[in-house]
């Protein structure tokens, strides 16, 4: 069930994102889909993280224990942004978050060390070169202009849109999930 809802979660932020999207560019809506589409991609690593956690734990409080995890880097990331003098730029923008979300995942699967699952340990690996490869690209872009490495970006962006379902749902099936 998962699998197929965050397939179509995956189109719509194509679609709502991509170069053929009716959305206009640079519109309080872009910026919504945008951002909206940003925590629903964490979403799907946290609640598929708490529900291998604790499997007899209720639906609804997996899924409000996802929700809530899902917001904290985006949050912090505004508050971040909010504080400080760092530059606003688009680029800034997604290393800001990217820092952030790496810093939060070592510290969220800090907190899960004390009992982790092979499932649990195999999607934090997944997210976490995800996150490093977009941050290093990220980097590399701000330090040198260069444009070619726009298509560095692809890697990470190929593991969001493409692997990151059937990933998942291998290392469900081979944890027994």
């Amino acid at each position: 069930m998962w699998g197929v809802l965050f397939a179509i979660l995956i189109a719509g932020d194509a679609y709502a994102n991509g170069a053929l999207t009716p959305v206009p560019p640079d519109t309080p809506w872009a910026t919504f889909f945008g951002v909206s589409f940003v925590i629903l991609g964490d979403f799907r690593y946290y609640l598929l993280v708490e529900e291998a956690r604790a499997p007899k734990r209720k639906p609804i409080v997996v899924l409000a224990v996802a929700v809530v995890l899902a917001f904290v880097v985006p949050l912090a990331a505004q508050f971040f942004r909010a504080t400080t003098s760092i530059a606003s730029d688009t680029r800034t923008t997604y290393l800001t978050y990217e820092a952030l979300f790496l810093g939060f995942l070592f510290a969220y699967g800090f907190a899960l060390k004390r009992r982790t699952t092979a499932l649990e340990r195999r999607l934090f690996a997944f997210e976490l070169v995800q996150y490093v490869a977009w941050a290093s690209v990220d980097v590399l872009l701000l330090l040198t202009k260069a444009d070619v490495l726009h298509l560095f970006r692809i890697v990470p962006d190929v593991l969001y849109y493409v692997v990151f379902v059937p990933f998942a749902m291998k290392a469900r099936k081979d944890a027994g999930a």
